[in-house]
């Protein structure tokens, strides 16, 4: 539970930096910019691991949340171990729940580098199980800060995208 707290706080951070951003900037919605509800991302923070204790937990934790009639949470939280292609190269509130998870190891904020260091070691003399464990931990992709607020999306040999978070 300290863990999906840890990673709700930060997920609602970044929201509110997006949102702050464009209000200062007066972003237009758009399908490449869509409206961001910070208490869903919240909800789904704090849910996203509901199921950690099932096999396949994102697919299993949002089918109980479509059960219960919380489809939009629910997509958020299908999303958080794999993020799918289409919704990479802008900010939406499965990036910003998935960032916020890969950030937070535990209950403490970590880069990525950090999250992923110990996968890295175990599998650093196999190739093929390191490719296929980053895959499955980063959902396919890589995410580097650099000079503060800028990032790059780079998924595993399909080029690569970056932008700027506010």
């Amino acid at each position: 539970m300290r863990h999906s707290r840890a990673v709700a706080e930060l997920a609602v951070e970044l929201a509110d930096r997006v949102l702050k951003h464009r209000a200062e900037t007066c972003v237009e919605m758009t399908y490449k910019s869509p409206p961001i509800d910070k208490y869903k991302i919240y909800a789904a923070a704090l849910l996203h691991d509901i199921a950690k204790a099932y096999p396949e937990h994102p697919e299993t934790g949002a089918g109980w949340l479509r059960l219960l009639g919380h489809t939009g949470i629910a997509d958020i939280v299908a999303d958080h171990m794999d993020l799918p292609e289409e919704k990479l190269g802008y900010l939406n509130e499965s990036l910003i729940v998935y960032l916020a998870d890969k950030q937070v190891q535990g209950e403490r904020r970590v880069t990525i580098e950090e999250r992923f260091a110990a996968k890295r070691e175990k599998f650093k003399d196999n190739p093929e199980a390191l490719a296929g464990s980053a895959g499955k931990a980063c959902g396919g992709i890589t995410v580097k800060r650099k000079r503060g607020k800028s990032y790059e999306i780079n998924e595993n040999n399909r080029g690569s995208r970056t932008g700027t978070l506010p």
